[in-house]
């Protein structure tokens, strides 16, 4: 969004927490994109502690970074002037497109899966239930900035309590035993762009069908409300402000 509004400036910082997050991902998990690191079943790798110490602390000083850029590019009046009024959701659009993620949360709608049904150790985890108003630019850019210093409070405190769990009770990837012949299961999982749906289907101890509905299939939706009565050059603002997927809606 910053680089949006022609201030890469004030996005340079940020660009630079990006690439350290990038090869955090990596020594943890071998993959600057975590690809393969979670599995059916479980995760394809245990993750040592002294690594997770060590994110820990980095943490640390990714928030101090972090926050200090965000009050450098918030206080440049140009910027806010073009993140404020425009590209407007209505609370009202939330339920009726049933949208999710920070698009929601902007609107003054907290959703969150994590905390609306827990699932893994989010019974044990504290997630802030944060929700701004105007449902514009400015309230979806702040919801974000948010959603970034709680995860990494989030991420720290999940460290602290796997660090009690038994090694043992890490689950490996392998093969998974299906005692289960007919049948199917719904789950949603919160992520970045909002909820996340999967849907399976089990016909003769195999799986049938399979379908998965991500936050950006109903959260584009909400992109041709959200420019009524901009500025063309407003445009590109608007969509990057949603973060919507292309592929994620093409599943």
């Amino acid at each position: 969004m910053v680089v949006d509004v022609a201030y890469p400036v004030g996005a340079s910082s940020l660009f630079i927490l990006r690439e350290e997050i990038l090869r955090t991902n990596e020594s943890l998990t071998g993959s600057r994109f975590m690809k393969g690191a979670i599995s059916i079943g479980g995760v394809n790798a245990r993750v040592a502690d002294q690594s997770l110490d060590s994110l820990y602390i980095y943490l640390d000083s990714f928030l101090k970074r972090f926050t200090g850029a965000v009050d450098y590019i918030l206080s440049n009046a140009s910027i806010v002037d073009r993140f404020e009024t425009t590209g407007i959701i209505s609370k009202e659009l939330v339920d009726i497109l049933n949208l999710t993620g920070p698009i929601a949360k902007a609107s003054t709608v907290f959703t969150d899966a994590r905390v609306n049904n827990p699932y893994c150790l989010y019974n044990q985890v504290n997630i802030p239930m944060r929700a701004l108003e105007h449902g514009d630019v400015a309230a979806r850019f702040k919801t974000k900035l948010l959603e970034i210093t709680d995860s990494a409070g989030i991420i720290q405190n999940v460290t602290k309590i796997i660090s009690d769990y038994p090694k043992e009770e890490t689950r490996l990837s392998g093969k998974i035993v299906n005692p289960h012949k007919e049948g199917y299961a719904v789950s949603v999982v919160e992520a970045p762009r909002g909820q996340n749906m999967h849907w399976v289907y089990i016909r003769n101890g195999k799986i049938y069908r399979y379908k998965v509905k991500t936050a950006s299939f109903c959260n584009w939706h909400a992109i041709e409300h959200a420019v009524i009565n901009d500025i063309v050059p407003d445009f590109p603002l608007i969509n990057k402000s949603l973060n919507l997927s292309y592929a994620g809606t093409d599943l």
